[in-house]
């Protein structure tokens, strides 16, 4: 169980891996919360639970089952520019360098509990920022080359309750606010997998 720690350097309230496959079963990620911060271009909050990101492995791969993400926040105050929090829950990162040896990122959740997870931005100066992604769960794929980078996703007997994604008004400027459950920005061939879970 990972409860109730704040990180203000804004990435993994409550863990946050850089280029390591992970297998987690039976874990709790609870009360944690991820907090951006200001300056001209500004931090996001990103993966309030947990915060991964993939650039040069091989094979890049995070296994969760039977886990509990619970009541943890990304969220981001913005300066003039920037993005709000992304995944309340969990946040997967997979951008590869240029030249780098990354051809495969997989991501699985199964027998999952996402609940009561939120995703907070506040607009500031700028349309378009301080948008919020993905209250429970946020995803983003970019490869260098879509042709030979293969990104797979599935989710099994997963539940997604009352996450909630916000954004809020500054300055009279308008944020966005996307995927109260899972927000996915995937650049890649392969789809998405969903099967036998609940969104409520």
């Amino acid at each position: 169980m990972i409860p109730n720690q704040l990180n203000r350097i804004a990435y993994g309230g409550g863990l946050f891996l850089v280029d390591v496959p992970s297998i987690f079963m039976n874990c709790i990620f609870e009360g944690n919360i991820a907090q951006g911060g200001g300056g001209s271009i500004a931090q996001i909050g990103q993966g309030g639970g947990m915060s991964i990101q993939f650039s040069d492995l091989e094979f890049a791969s995070a296994e969760f089952v039977n886990c509990v993400f619970r009541n943890n926040t990304s969220l981001s105050d913005i300066g003039s520019n920037g993005l709000g929090g992304t995944g309340g829950g969990l946040a997967l990162v997979s951008v590869p360098t240029l030249g780098g040896t990354a051809t495969v990122t997989k991501l699985v959740l199964q027998d999952c509990i996402f609940e009561a997870n939120t995703a907070t931005g506040k607009s500031k100066m700028l349309p378009g920022s301080g948008a919020a992604q993905g209250g429970g769960l946020y995803i983003e794929h970019q490869p260098v080359s879509p042709s030979v980078r293969e990104f797979e996703f599935r989710i099994q007997n997963c539940s997604f309750i009352e996450n909630v994604v916000k954004a809020s008004m500054c300055e009279s400027v308008a944020a966005t606010a996307d995927g109260g459950a899972i927000s996915a920005v995937i650049y890649s061939p392969s789809g998405l997998s969903i099967e036998n879970s609940t969104f409520r």
